[in-house]
Formats: structure tokens, sequence, C-alpha cells
């Protein structure tokens, strides 16, 4: 098993938490040995995990490194650790709280998250979905998918108990951001072979709240979600076709510029090169309006798709026009995941044209990227950089 990128800061910054100090009421030492309830050792149970999380996620120095409360289990580890050793419910519950209240303090936040009954909760919520989206942009998005999990299980909870208008339509707009963070983060993390079936109830449910608040920008923020899901699967026609409503018949800017985006990038992969500058024509129309993150990522996808149609100077045109756009971006994305993106677009460029970037910068800038994807779990560009460096260097 190789080493995983965990759900948490480097150990430097973390003493012993609520979460590890719980876990020791499982394990004995003996020796130099830790043992389990289960009579497995670290590394047998460590081995047990990672083969029920589908051989990933989690190895012995990982698991060892949660004991010390240098890390912290994601909810899908912990509910294999307690499935391995057979705990009963209210031991499951008293794990589970003790990660939960370390992931409040993790990310500064209020204790009343825990209880749906607190009269602020509502009131508090629409903060702490920006304060947890965060984590992504500090380059956690395996941490992010963690406590998104809790989030939602948080407001649907909230859902089934009594909620009046106009709370009840706030707060459902609400649940729809959550799951929309949902849908973001599981594309930084999984594999493109799991990410349709990982990701689709998620995309039913924001159809579904849509529905319920007869909202069709809603509804398109779906489809444009089910659009990047095709393209990452390298179905473009579907992403295409999915996306095109967004721009057609959708006044919300920010489902415009998503939509255009996807379907930019997948003309330019299908090499439909009328449809895409006519498009494009009708994108760069509304481009002063977009938030800068949005710019970022037009210019970022302009930038493939230029390329795929081998139009090389207008893909360094658009690299270049992103790249500023990260620099100007006050977003603190741009030292992550940005990052990664525009490495993969040089790779796309040069390995049709080899010669457009200095080989020892290129490569250094890849192995650069590749260590922060491993990092920070970023699973599916860590696969998409392996896989040009091993084609181009």
């Amino acid at each position: 098993m190789k080493e995983v990128a965990g759900s948490s800061p480097a150990p430097s910054t973390i003493t012993k938490n609520t979460f590890s100090l719980t876990l020791e009421k499982y394990y004995t030492r003996k020796r130099n040995r830790i043992i389990f309830k289960n009579g497995q050792s670290l590394n047998a149970l460590a081995l047990s995990m990672w083969e029920h999380l589908d051989f990933s996620e989690i190895d012995a120095s990982v698991l060892s490194r949660v004991l010390k409360g240098e890390r912290l289990f994601t909810q899908k580890q912990l509910i294999i650790f307690c499935k391995l050793l057979s705990l009963d419910t209210k031991e499951i519950t008293k794990l589970r709280e003790a990660l939960l209240l370390d992931l409040l303090k993790r990310f500064d936040l209020d204790e009343i998250f825990l209880n749906i009954h607190h009269e602020y909760f509502l009131q508090n919520l629409e903060k702490d979905l920006e304060r947890i989206w965060e984590v992504r942009t500090l380059g956690q998005s395996v941490v992010g998918l963690n406590w998104s999990d809790f989030l939602l299980e948080q407001i649907k909870n909230k859902t089934s108990s009594s909620i009046e208008e106009p709370e009840y339509s706030i707060f459902l707009n609400l649940y729809v951001k959550a799951l929309f963070q949902k849908c973001v983060l599981l594309c930084d993390i999984t594999s493109p072979q799991k990410l349709l079936q990982a990701s689709t109830p998620f995309i039913n449910e924001i159809k579904s709240t849509g529905n319920i608040l007869k909202n069709n920008s809603i509804i398109n923020i779906a489809n444009c979600r089910l659009a990047s899901v095709f393209h990452i699967m390298g179905k473009s026609k579907p992403a295409i076709s999915l996306a095109s409503s967004g721009f057609l018949m959708d006044k919300n800017i920010s489902v415009q510029a998503l939509s255009q985006r996807e379907s930019l990038i997948n003309l330019g992969r299908l090499g439909n090169l009328k449809d895409y500058e006519s498009l494009k024509k009708m994108a760069s129309q509304n481009l002063k309006r977009y938030p800068k993150e949005y710019r970022f990522q037009f210019y970022e996808g302009l930038a493939r798709a230029e390329n795929d149609l081998g139009r090389l100077s207008k893909a360094i045109k658009y690299l270049e026009l992103a790249e500023k756009t990260k620099d100007d971006t006050n977003i603190l994305t741009s030292k992550y995941i940005y990052h990664v993106q525009l490495t993969s677009v040089k790779l796309h460029i040069q390995k049709k044209y080899p010669k457009t970037f200095s080989t020892d910068y290129l490569e250094k800038d890849a192995t650069n990227s590749l260590l922060i994807s491993k990092e920070h779990g970023y699973k599916r560009y860590e696969n998409n950089l392996i896989s040009l460096m091993q084609q181009i260097f």
C-alpha cells in the first residue's frame, strides 16, 4: 500500500485530540506493538481497512497518525473501523461525536452547529457553509468532503423538523449550496471511473430541491454538475447536451458561466469549430460580468479547447490570461488547485506540441503539482498528471 493524502494539516500543528483520546479505549500496547480489541495489530487492521475502502485511503502510517492525533478519520474510514472492531451503537456514537467535535475545533465552527434545534442554527448556516468552503480553498478537499457529509446530515435532520416559510425556502437554497459543494469536492478527489456513481445521488437531490422551489436555475446547476462529470469521464456529447440549457435559457450569470465553459471545452474536444466559435463569441460578451474565479475557469477552459482544436497560439494566449487572472485573484484556491489545473493544461499542450515549453521547467512544475495533488487528495488530477508525465518525459 502506498501513502495516501490525509484529511488534516501537518502533524506539527496538531496535539492529542478528543477523537484520538476516545480511540484509546479500543486498543492496548504490548511492548512496541498496538493490538486492537478485535485482536489485530496496527498493520493488520490498516490492511483490512484498506481492503474495505477499495484498496485506497489508508495505510499503517495513516492509522498510526490518527491514533497520535495528527490526523482525523474520514466518515467512511470511521464506519469501516467500527465495523471491523464490531463496535455497538453507543460506542459508534461516542466516536462519531468526538470526531465531529475535533472538526468543529479545527475550523473554528460553533458547537451550535451540532444542535439542529438551537434557535441560531439557521442563522449561522450560511456563514458556516462559507467557512467550510474555505477548507477546499486551503487545499484540503478530503477534509472538506468529510465535513460536507456531516453538514448534509445535519441539514437533512433539520428538514425533518418543522420549518415555516419564508425560512423554509431560504433553508432549501442553502441545502442546494451544500449539495453543490459536495459535488465539486467529489470531482476533486474521485477517479473518473467512480465519479458518476458517487455524484448522481447528490445531483438528483439538487434537481429534486429545484423542483420543490420551482427554480429552473437550480435544475440547470444540477445539469452543469452532471455535464462536468460526463466531461471528466470523456463523454463530450452528453456533456454538451446537459450544459446547453444553462446558457440558452438561464438568466443567472453563474449558471451561464458554468454551462458555457463546460460546453466550450467539450466542443473543442469534439473538433466542432463552428459551434465553438459561435458560443465563444457569446460567452466573451458576458465575461466582464463574471466573478474573477469564473474568469479563471473560462480562460483555463478555452486554453484546453484551443489546444484540442490544434490552435497553439490561441491556447497559449488563453493560458497566459488564466495565469494572470489567477495571480490577480485573492482566492486561496489559486495556491493549490488552480496551479494544478494550469500545469495539466501545459502538459496537454506539450504532449501535442513537444517544443512549446522547456522540458526542465515543465518537469519541475509537473512534479510540484503532482506532490500537491498527492498531499491534498486530488486523486483525479494525480492520475491525470502521472499519465501525462509518463507520456512526455
